[in-house]
């Protein structure tokens, strides 16, 4: 309708002798229009300037209300008929397809825009069932973390995370100036290991082991290496903060060692676990995230060389005293979680 009114004051200047630079000034136009308004009045007359010619483009997008169109199979002829989808046939393509009985046609896909729901979207997310379990084992990490700092006891948060071992079946090309490194797609899996961590956030301080498996004895043989570092040497208690798992236990220091020794390393660690699905309180989840984006995006063929990588990694950052700082509290998780109360009770 706009353009419409704007091709009829067009004309109507036009028909009052004004030239076609004060036509364009008054209208707002460029003087193009104005040159090509003025002959297609002349070409096609007054009644199919004003109407809107049907214009070609993209297929209108997919609302709401239409969705249930993509999953609407099969393809239409030019007469409209209905046509089904015979082997060979492949769905969402604009090319011309035949079917199995001498159809003929095509299959438009409608358009989707992008800020809506595609029909082969899914997303993937950890459902918590909130209980009073859960509640108290999430306070009581909140609880510890709320705690002045204090070296003695320390707190600290111990995790782990798997990776696999890939090498290159071929040299990559290094990186030149004006030109990114550049590396083949295919590769070799050399199995997988274990990388565990343990971070002090306040200090600043972390260390990183790197095992081939995650079983009791390799947790045991973690903690029992963390306890004995020359910077713990004079530490009786440590406060550790785990996810929920049967290998995290003081049980496991007994299936590694003797009793006597078990015994010493149970008594310095008070555990902390995280409720199930509730790893988000751990903050060691936070430092293994900062090293895998540092130091873990390439490919690495064997233990060896992903040790070296993450030790050095480890080093830097404890050079610069990288601390944690937790902000989440108590306070606020009974504010978040309170609509739960009811259904915890009953």
């Amino acid at each position: 309708m706009r353009r419409a009114i704007k091709r009829a004051r067009i004309l109507l200047l036009a028909e009052a002798n004004q030239s076609d630079p004060e036509i364009a000034d008054d209208v707002g136009v460029s003087l193009a229009t104005v040159f090509h308004i003025r002959r297609r009045s002349c070409q096609e007359g007054l009644d199919a300037l004003l109407t809107e010619k049907v214009r070609p483009g993209q297929p209108r997008p997919v609302r709401w209300a239409s969705r249930s169109i993509l999953d609407r199979p099969g393809v239409f002829d030019p007469a409209g008929r209905a046509c089904p989808l015979d082997d060979g046939i492949v769905s969402g393509s604009t090319r011309p397809i035949t079917g199995g009985r001498g159809h003929f046609g095509f299959h438009h896909a409608p358009r989707v825009k992008k800020n809506d729901l595609n029909s082969w979207q899914k997303r993937e997310w950890c459902i918590s069932q909130i209980t009073s379990e859960f509640l108290m084992r999430m306070e009581d990490v909140l609880d510890l973390y709320e705690l002045p700092y204090d070296p003695k006891p320390p707190q600290i948060c111990c995790d782990e995370r798997p990776c696999q071992l890939i090498g290159d079946l071929l040299v990559p090309i290094p990186m030149q100036p004006g030109k990114a490194s550049r590396y083949d797609h295919h590769y070799e899996r050399h199995g997988t290991c274990c990388l565990v961590v343990a971070v002090e956030p306040r200090a600043g301080f972390r260390f990183i082991q790197v095992r081939q498996h995650r079983t009791k004895v390799d947790d045991a043989e973690f903690m029992k290496t963390l306890v004995e570092l020359p910077r713990y040497a004079e530490v009786e208690r440590f406060r550790l903060v785990q996810d929920h798992l049967n290998t995290h236990t003081a049980g496991s220091f007994y299936q590694a060692f003797d009793a006597e020794t078990a015994r010493q390393l149970k008594q310095k660690c008070e555990y902390h676990d995280t409720p199930t699905n509730g790893s988000w309180l751990n903050m060691a989840e936070i430092e293994l995230s900062a090293i895998s984006k540092q130091c873990l995006d390439q490919r690495i063929p064997d233990q060896t060389q992903l040790e070296c990588i993450a030790l050095a990694c480890v080093k830097e950052r404890n050079e610069q005293e990288i601390t944690i700082t937790w902000r989440f509290t108590t306070t606020d998780a009974r504010t978040t979680l309170h609509r739960h109360d009811q259904s915890i009770k009953n």
